[in-house]
């Protein structure tokens, strides 16, 4: 009996530190892993490693957007993206960008969140206060430019492989796009996958983002003094004059359950940076994605793109619609590449929105089986392919 107690408290301890490490949930937290960006912020890095390796498959990186952390690929086993590549044989990388997770972020945004609530945004609130931990600003540019090449150095030494795919949700996914743009010959990467991942902004912007972009000043304050997230931003400078509900630029709410919502609000949520905010307000205005300080146009040379892609949209998503990604898709130079859009005019069971894609009802059995479906042919499909629109 003493032993199966000791065995008990051994098994919760390490269970804990698992979720208190940063990485998954109290029902299978995933090893835990940190690396130091070339600027000095901490990266924390959760390794979903498959019950019996496969040397022949290379690991997955699974990255998430503006606003959230890595927790939002894996909120619940039935909405885990990061599960079900484990469970299919790979090894998955889920990283929190800078400012985000248990990466570096300042300790002001921690201790709000802990008031706020958040469960998983405060657990390391101790773990990353050091080196960096006075720094408060940073650009989507910081994550293409320090946090993906350190992601990408520290999954090829753990796993020693020298590939990686990369699957990139909205920011996730274009920051690799921009990554690429600016490292055209990147040996490391062998396919992107890229979900609801807008380059482009095309007109006409749907109502909030109208109202984003009309209003920056504003929302570059309410940023600055009260530093919250993205849907809590446009609601609060929006009101009720939006003709459009927030969360139908996230979501089609008939597509996510409630318990799923509150999921996100509690461990998947982040605030954003004013650097991060001022670039994305800026694409809004261009119609494309640059960087920072406009000497590079993230999108002039797709063409000369060769990694392998597969692009996925929402018929109903408002961030990333189907004409904004299809551009991309269009203009992507390698010769393997494939786009869907997913809705009940395609075969799906309901419309998908911007998050659905990854956090839907029906994600799992829908979406997830085409992601696998593209790893595990190869990403060489016979013909680039698409859905007919």
């Amino acid at each position: 009996m003493k032993k199966d107690a000791s065995r008990s408290i051994i098994v919760a301890l390490s269970l804990a530190a698992g979720v208190l490490a940063g990485c998954g949930n109290m029902g299978n937290p995933p090893a835990a892993f940190t690396t130091v960006t070339a600027d000095g912020w901490t990266i924390s890095v959760c390794r979903y490693e498959p019950a019996k390796a496969d040397s022949g498959r290379m690991p997955v990186i699974l990255c998430h957007g503006l606003s959230y952390n890595g927790q939002f690929f894996d909120l619940a086993p039935e909405i885990s993206l990061a599960l079900d590549l484990q469970q299919a044989g790979y090894d998955v990388w889920v990283p929190s960008l800078r400012g985000a997770g248990w990466s570096t972020k300042p300790p002001y945004s921690r201790l709000r969140q802990l008031f706020r609530g958040d469960l998983y945004t405060t657990g390391g609130v101790f773990t990353s206060m050091g080196r960096g931990a006075l720094k408060i600003n940073w650009t989507v540019d910081d994550h293409v430019r320090y946090d993906l090449p350190a992601i990408i150095d520290l999954v090829l030494k753990e796993s020693k492989h020298k590939q990686v795919h990369w699957i990139g949700h909205s920011m996730g996914g274009m920051i690799m796009v921009a990554h690429l743009a600016t490292q055209p010959e990147e040996s490391r990467v062998a396919s992107f996958v890229a979900l609801g991942v807008p380059v482009f902004a095309p007109p006409p912007l749907r109502a909030p983002l109208e109202q984003l972009a009309k209003s920056r000043g504003a929302v570059e304050i309410s940023n600055a003094v009260i530093s919250t997230n993205l849907p809590a931003l446009i609601g609060l400078i929006g009101g009720k004059q939006l003709s459009t509900p927030i969360d139908a630029l996230f979501f089609n709410k008939a597509n996510v359950s409630d318990t799923t919502i509150r999921l996100l609000n509690s461990w998947g949520t982040e605030d954003i940076s004013p650097g991060q905010l001022a670039q994305l307000i800026d694409m809004l205005a261009k119609g494309r994605f640059t960087s920072t300080d406009g000497s590079l146009d993230y999108t002039a040379s797709l063409e000369k793109a060769k990694i392998p892609a597969l692009f996925v949209a929402g018929t109903v998503d408002n961030l990333a619609p189907a004409d904004a990604v299809k551009p991309l898709y269009n203009r992507w130079g390698a010769a393997q590449k494939r786009f869907l859009l997913f809705g009940a005019a395609y075969g799906q069971q309901i419309d998908y929105g911007h998050d659905d894609l990854v956090i839907g009802k029906n994600a799992k059995a829908e979406v997830y089986p085409a992601i696998r479906q593209w790893l595990d042919s190869g990403w060489n499909p016979t013909s680039s392919s698409v859905h007919p629109r």
